[in-house]
C-alpha cells in the first residue's frame, strides 16, 4: 500500500426537493455525479437536498452506473414528526480509494441544528461530522487526524426569517470548531453555507478569536452568489483547494465543487483511475403515491404558516 496525502471530496447540492422532484431529475443528477466520479476519482461524495423519496433511487442510480459501487456512510436523519423530511445530507465514500490511500473513517455522526426558521423547519437541517485518520503503517506521527464536516445551513431567503435562528445555527457550527481546536484536530467544513464568503469571514472574526481560513472556487456556485465553499483550521493553510467541477450540463441550481485536502507532506495528487461508467440498467420509477401524501401534508402546513404570518403581521 502506498501513501497518499490528498483527500478528494465532491460536494453537490442536488436540488432534489421534496414533492416536485421526479425520477427523470434523479437520473439526470445521478448521471452528472457518475461522470464527476469517473473524472475526479474522489474519496468522498457529499450531497445535500437529497430528501426522503430521492435518497434510495439516487443511490441506486449512481451505483448502478459505477464499476465499483460507493458505500453509504449516512442515511436518514431524525424526523421528529410525521411528514417532516430528513436533513437532505447524504455522504458516500469509495472503499477502494480509501484503502489505496491509507485513510480510515473511524467515526461518523449527525448533529441536528437546535433551531430552524420558516419552511426550513420542514427538514431536519444539521451537519454530518466524519473523523478520518491515516490507516497506513507507512505514515508517521506528523500525519494527523482530520474532522470533516458537511452542512447545509439555514436558507436566508426562506419566507419569514429569524436572526436569532441564524445566529444559533452559526454558533452551533462554531462549537464544533471549538471542540476540534481543544482536541488539536484539524478540521474542514464543506457545504452550502447559504452566505457568501465575505459574510462568513466577518462572522468568523466576531465569533472566533483564532483566525479561520476560507477557500472558495472564485466563481458563483448558485446564480450570482458563491455559497458552496470550505472553512478550515489554520494548520491547513495552503493545503485546501476548492474548484468548480466543469460539466457539459448541470441539472441542479448549484454547481458542484471539488475540494482537495493535503493531509501530509506529499503534495502530489494520487489518482487510481479504478472507477469507470457502466451501461445504464433499467430502473423502476418512483411511485407517484410516494409524492401525493407528503405534498398534501406540506402544502397544508405551508398554507397555515402563510395565513398565520398574515394575521401576525
Amino acid at each position: 500500500m502506498h501513501k497518499c496525502d490528498n483527500l478528494r471530496v465532491i460536494w453537490y447540492n442536488t436540488w432534489c426537493l421534496p414533492l416536485i422532484t421526479n425520477h427523470s431529475h434523479i437520473r439526470e443528477i445521478a448521471d452528472s455525479i457518475v461522470h464527476m466520479i469517473a473524472d475526479g476519482q474522489p474519496h468522498i461524495v457529499a450531497l445535500c437536498e437529497v430528501f426522503d423519496d430521492a435518497q434510495n433511487p439516487l443511490v441506486y442510480e449512481i451505483n448502478a452506473r459505477l464499476k465499483h459501487p460507493l458505500m453509504v456512510l449516512t442515511t436518514r436523519h431524525g424526523s421528529k414528526w410525521w411528514g417532516k423530511q430528513s436533513s437532505g445530507l447524504l455522504v458516500m465514500y469509495d472503499p477502494i480509494a480509501f484503502k489505496s490511500s491509507g485513510f480510515e473513517v473511524y467515526h461518523a455522526e449527525f448533529e441536528p441544528f437546535d433551531k430552524c426558521c420558516s419552511i426550513d423547519c420542514l427538514s431536519t437541517k444539521g451537519m454530518i461530522k466524519l473523523f478520518i485518520e491515516p490507516g497506513s503503517s507507512e505514515r508517521d506521527d506528523n500525519d494527523k487526524q482530520l474532522q470533516l464536516v458537511f452542512t447545509h445551513m439555514q436558507d436566508a431567503d426562506a419566507l419569514v426569517m429569524s436572526q436569532s435562528c441564524i445566529k444559533t445555527t452559526k454558533h452551533q457550527l462554531m462549537q464544533t470548531v471549538k471542540s476540534s481546536r481543544e482536541h488539536h484536530v484539524p478540521f474542514v467544513i464543506i457545504g452550502d453555507l447559504n452566505i457568501e464568503p465575505f459574510a462568513s469571514h466577518n462572522f468568523l472574526r466576531a465569533e472566533h478569536t483564532e483566525p479561520l481560513l476560507i477557500t472558495h472556487p472564485g466563481t458563483p456556485t448558485h446564480k450570482s452568489e458563491i455559497l458552496d465553499y470550505a472553512i478550515y483550521s489554520p494548520e491547513l493553510e495552503r493545503k485546501v483547494d476548492v474548484s468548480v467541477v466543469k460539466q457539459s450540463r448541470n441539472p441542479s441550481d448549484h454547481l458542484p465543487i471539488l475540494a482537495t485536502i493535503q493531509l501530509g507532506t506529499n503534495d502530489s495528487v494520487c489518482r487510481f483511475d479504478h472507477q469507470s461508467i457502466m451501461p445504464r440498467v433499467a430502473s423502476t420509477p418512483t411511485s407517484i403515491s410516494s409524492y401525493i401524501i407528503p405534498f398534501l401534508v406540506v402544502g397544508t402546513l405551508i398554507t397555515a404558516v402563510v395565513v398565520i404570518m398574515k394575521i401576525i403581521f
